[in-house]
């Protein structure tokens, strides 16, 4: 009879759960500029992995263009200094606070195109590469609705 209140606890946690969520909030376009900005939230899983060294990396897609770099971007936690620190080609950003590195994490200011497409034909993508992740946990990220960080294609707004 012990074990029912660890159960109830762990149902309880699981009713509660924050879920993840990848959405674009804003994205413009300028000539051969594109600049766009997502909201990035974590699962509490996915929150939880990074918190204990696990490395998310985030691939950003460019439907109707093709960007001059890639701009995949790997977010880790580096428990000596305390710090998220966000890697996206050469740069690279070490932020105090988890929150502060989620926004860096979503925002894409001046990504070079290499036509000028029409607004209208662009469609965008954020989404976190499970397939970048130690092998022990790719599996479980497939199956699991915790490890779904997609934004899906977007249009600009």
């Amino acid at each position: 009879m012990r074990c029912w209140p660890s159960a109830l606890s762990l149902l309880l946690f699981a009713a509660t759960a924050q879920a993840g969520e990848v959405a674009l909030a804003q994205a413009t376009l300028e000539r051969h500029t594109l600049n766009a900005r997502f909201e990035v939230t974590l699962s509490d899983t996915v929150s939880n992995a990074l918190d204990r060294g696990i490395d998310l990396s985030f691939s950003f897609q460019v439907r109707g263009a093709q960007p001059r770099e890639n701009p995949q971007s790997r977010l880790s936690y580096q428990p000596l200094i305390r710090r998220y620190v966000l890697q996206r080609g050469s740069s690279t950003q070490a932020f105090a606070l988890k929150g502060s590195a989620l926004r860096a994490l979503g925002r894409f200011d001046d990504v070079v195109l290499a036509s000028a497409p029409p607004a209208a034909a662009l469609t965008l993508r954020l989404k976190l590469d499970r397939s970048e992740l130690p092998a022990p946990l790719r599996l479980p990220a497939y199956l699991s609705s915790d490890w779904r960080l997609d934004s899906g294609w977007v249009g600009l707004k």
